[in-house]
This record gives structure tokens, sequence and C-alpha cells, in this order.
């Protein structure tokens, strides 16, 4: 429940680990 998945994908930043667990 954090930034838009998409959004951190797109931004390739640090989130994307993170982003997985979004996923």
């Amino acid at each position: 429940m954090h930034f838009l998945p998409k959004v951190s994908k797109r931004s390739s930043s640090p989130m994307l680990k993170d982003d997985r667990l979004w996923l």
C-alpha cells in the first residue's frame, strides 16, 4: 500500500525493490 507500483517500476528507483512486494 505504497506508491503506485506502475510509477515505482517506471521510475526504476530504489523503491523498485519494495514495489515487488506491493505487486
